[in-house]
């Protein structure tokens, strides 16, 4: 998984980033990649999709309070405030499905997930 992570990077670092929806797949690889492989290895396949959606969302949470411009990652210094909270938008409404059909998680479980991977929303689930 190291190294399908360090490919992910190395494409992001040189490929102009023309689809969202692609930078969020690398950035679920580079963020969530060692996790969801650990989940799925050892029988956690339950929880993959929202660990995976939720740490992304907090890492373009965190671009977007760092401004874009001032991050030491190419990639993210390619992406324009509008692509962040576009990606922001599609994971939120992913997450939101996700908790919302992971029965087997407890309603306390669900909106401490959703506080943490949406930590500027400040909305209840």
């Amino acid at each position: 998984m190291i190294g399908r992570i360090n490919e992910v990077k190395t494409d992001l670092f040189m490929e102009t980033v023309e689809d969202t929806c692609w930078h969020i797949d690398s950035m679920t690889v580079i963020e969530s990649g060692c996790i969801g492989e650990f989940q799925q290895r050892y029988g956690f396949t339950k929880y993959k999709t929202i660990s995976e959606t939720a740490l992304c969302l907090i890492w373009y949470f965190k671009q977007l309070t760092k401004g874009v411009n001032c991050n030491w990652d190419r990639s993210t210094n390619r992406l324009k405030k509008e692509e962040i909270e576009s990606a922001i938008s599609i994971l939120s409404s992913k997450m939101r499905n996700e908790l919302v059909n992971a029965d087997f998680l407890a309603p306390f479980l669900k909106q401490e997930i959703h506080r943490l991977a949406h930590p500027l929303s400040g909305k209840p689930l």
